[in-house]
């Protein structure tokens, strides 16, 4: 029989994340099926030796396998055991090296296409779209949220006058410096910035670490709403490729910042959007100590790290951080949704010249009553309680979004196996257009983001981001077929 071991889940031992461990387990398969270790047709280890090779009772063994039932991805079998669904196949995963895609060292952010056509329509409500930049609507706490924002507004109301600091809700800093604190990070309240978007909170610390004209080192694929800020600042963008499953490769990143002159690193390690990855604690610690020794700063865009799908807390470059190098970027839209994403920068050796910066434009502080609604829902102590939802939720969503991808996508196509977030990045076959798929799926009411869209030079002409955030049912199942079709057109 063959042994498994090698892939143990590690032992948590937080009563918190107990509830949460069948979903280790079931985590555990689909990445077995996803590298084709198990394939389909084969018997699953028994609940037994399962239970013996991950150290978890069999109680949740046996509930990881009925998930995996009832999601289509295995079959139970009276007397026999279960079983990989037959019609499950696994898709080819990335290579371990970037054989198949050369980056560009230095390049122009003016060779991305533009999608402007394309992102208007994926606007209307009559899209499905994968394309989204935000979680499914459905998944956002809008009914309870808006409670808060009323109470809030009535506040402003009967002390119109009250003053509130440019830097933000003293409140609501707070906790974003507890909620960084629970990942390992000295903050404190004083140490937070609010803002009112990501887009403004990333331009700020662009602003306080770069000047017109200054190299950028930026992942490839990449989170692409910072772009635009790089243009309108005249930087010269450096693409380092971000593998789907390893993340960056920390010899590539000393050997880049060795020979080019980098003012600053824009990366996001967590949940990596689009692919989904989160990079190891051995690579964080190894990016920042490269770092430090050439004396480059480090934007780190921190959106999706409350959005992992194993229940472990996730981990931040900012952990690392001994030299204060490391300038973190995160918002609540990732739970609490886009009105409500407020956004927070972490930079105590820039925070004065933010603020300068902030003052000299006689800045208000973002939307007051926002920000006292987020601080006042989240404070109720149902926050955590949603995130676990969400991330219970999203985990099924986005293993089923997988599921029927493997089954219904060309057997040419590569699949991400995200461990957080809601995309996942999908190579097809070389002749395929990813740009002129988008424009042809748009024809059928379907937003699919182009890979080129991800790249400051117009890189993946043949891959696809796509959000499987929204709910499981038969109407995405048969827009993804659409999707499919495309591809093999």
């Amino acid at each position: 029989m063959l042994s498994y071991d090698c892939y143990k889940i590690a032992d948590y031992s937080s009563t918190d994340w107990a509830m949460h461990r069948y979903q280790e387990v079931a985590k555990l398969i689909q990445e077995w099926i996803g590298l084709g270790l198990i394939k389909p047709g084969n018997r699953l280890p028994s609940v037994r030796e399962m239970s013996r090779q991950t150290g978890f009772s069999m109680v949740t063994v046996h509930h990881a396998y009925s998930l995996l039932e009832s999601e289509g991805v295995v079959e139970a079998r009276p007397r026999s055991g279960f079983y990989v669904s037959r019609t499950e196949r696994a898709l080819g995963n990335f290579p371990e090296m970037q054989d198949e895609l050369q980056i560009a060292r230095n390049a122009s952010p003016t060779q991305v296409p533009s999608i402007y056509e394309l992102n208007r329509a994926w606007r209307q409500s009559t899209f499905t779209n994968f394309a989204s930049l935000h979680l499914s609507n459905d998944l956002i706490p809008t009914k309870q949220i808006n409670a808060q924002l009323l109470r809030a507004i009535r506040e402003d109301i009967r002390h119109p006058n009250l003053p509130e600091p440019v830097e933000g809700h003293s409140e609501l800093r707070g906790i974003v410096a507890k909620r960084l604190g629970l990942r390992g990070v000295l903050a404190r309240g004083d140490d937070i910035i609010l803002t009112s978007s990501t887009p403004k909170a990333i331009e700020l610390a662009l602003d306080t670490v770069t000047k017109p004209g200054d190299t950028v080192l930026i992942e490839s694929p990449s989170y692409y709403p910072l772009f635009a800020g790089l243009r309108r600042r005249q930087l010269q963008p450096v693409e380092i490729y971000s593998h789907p499953r390893f993340g960056l490769d920390p010899a590539q990143f000393e050997y880049l910042l060795e020979h080019n002159k980098i003012a600053a690193c824009i990366l996001m390690p967590i949940n990596h959007f689009p692919t989904g990855t989160t990079y190891s604690d051995s690579v964080l610690r190894n990016l920042v100590a490269s770092a430090t020794r050439h004396g480059t700063r480090i934007i780190e865009i921190d959106l999706y790290a409350e959005l992992s799908h194993a229940p472990q807390t996730a981990s931040t470059l900012k952990k690392y951080d001994v030299a204060d190098i490391v300038t973190q970027v995160g918002s609540f839209s990732a739970g609490l949704g886009p009105r409500f994403g407020v956004a927070w920068i972490h930079d105590r050796s820039h925070r004065r010249e933010i603020l300068e910066m902030l003052y000299s434009e006689d800045a208000e502080p973002g939307n007051v009553a926002i920000q006292r609604a987020a601080g006042n829902y989240i404070n109720l102590g149902v926050y955590d309680r949603h995130l676990r939802h969400i991330r219970e939720e999203l985990g099924k969503r986005v293993r089923r979004g997988l599921s029927q991808i493997s089954q219904t996508f060309p057997s040419t196509c590569s699949i991400s196996h995200p461990s957080g977030g809601f995309m996942c990045w999908i190579r097809c076959h070389t002749g395929f257009d990813s740009l002129k798929g988008a424009r042809k799926a748009a024809e059928y009411r379907i937003g699919i983001s182009p890979g080129s869209l991800f790249s400051v030079t117009g890189s993946f002409p043949n891959f696809l981001g796509l959000n499987l955030s929204t709910p499981a049912d038969l109407h995405r199942e048969d827009m993804l077929q659409v999707v499919a079709e495309l591809i093999r057109e």
